[in-house]
């Protein structure tokens, strides 16, 4: 088995200097060829469950390709020897505690995206049909399997793998461009793209690497997604939905995007800097897994 280097955003690694250029290019391939399995795997799933419709399409189509990537991240880190621990899926017993406070961080930064940008004016809510209180539990769970789905596929082997051979501001990036492309690949525009999935995707990563895991990844994750949708940010309306005065549209529209990156520009701020106040002389280490 290979040893695993610690990262630190304030110094690269000794480790990463003496990485040879083949070294870099097999990291960067390897990373590519499970992005494209992963891709494969979401298609081929997506087509077997195209009669189904709703959250429950959703679910089972999420719960499937997330056993499939799972199965994926276990074969590529056997390829590179590589043991659970130094890609992020080793249980702990930190597992439960950073998922639960990745909840917490996810409902707080979508709490707070809605607030903001209902404060700067135009819109106000309006309860879902009482038909959706009905999906609330689905939806849930729906976008838990979407959060494990995205966070094996991303901040798992690849994000670990590439942090080894390139470092790890390089590994969030590739990381990063991939997450917003993965997402326009789904429908989304590209300025949606990098101020939505790439913000949150580049925050999901800071606190992979720094707790180094994907459990309070999974938590963050979903329960952003989920209080979005549960405070109508999202196409689809869950308990409530934005209704935009008349004429307003477009700046209600801009006032979401503009409330949600202050919102997520803040934690990735509040993580770079627990993350160099853990990491001075002194400061207690960042668990391994979990």
């Amino acid at each position: 088995m290979e040893s695993w280097h610690r990262s630190s955003f304030c110094n690269i690694p000794s480790g990463v200097l003496t990485i040879s250029a083949k070294q870099r290019f097999t990291a960067l391939a390897r990373a590519v060829l499970f992005w494209l399995a992963c891709a494969i795997v979401l298609i081929v799933v997506s087509a077997l469950a195209r009669h189904l419709s709703g959250y429950r399409s959703m679910a089972l189509v999420e719960l499937s390709a997330s056993v499939l990537t799972l199965g994926l991240t276990l074969g590529f880190a056997r390829w590179d020897q590589l043991r659970l621990s130094g890609i992020g899926i080793d249980p702990s017993q930190r597992t439960i505690s950073h998922l639960a406070l990745g909840t917490l961080i996810g409902l707080s930064i979508g709490a707070a995206q809605a607030l903001i940008s209902h404060a700067l004016g135009h819109t106000r809510w309006i309860l879902s049909p009482s038909s959706i209180h009905g999906t609330l539990i689905i939806a849930a769970v729906a976008f838990l399997f979407g959060a494990l789905r995205e966070e094996l596929a991303f901040h798992a082997y690849p994000l670990f793998r590439l942090d080894r051979g390139l470092g790890p501001w390089p590994a969030l990036l590739v990381v990063t461009l991939v997450f917003a492309v993965e997402h326009v690949a789904g429908g989304v525009t590209w300025f949606h793209a990098i101020t939505g999935a790439a913000a949150g995707g580049l925050f999901f990563g800071l606190l992979a690497l720094i707790t180094r895991g994907i459990a309070m990844p999974i938590g963050a994750h979903a329960a952003l997604n989920f209080s979005l949708w549960l405070f109508g940010a999202k196409d689809d309306p869950g308990l409530f939905r934005i209704v935009p005065q008349p004429g307003f549209e477009r700046s209600v529209e801009r006032n979401t995007t503009i409330a949600y990156i202050l919102v997520m520009g803040l934690a990735i701020a509040i993580a770079l800097l627990y993350r160099r106040t853990s990491t001075r002389p002194g400061a207690p280490s960042s668990p391994r897994s979990g």
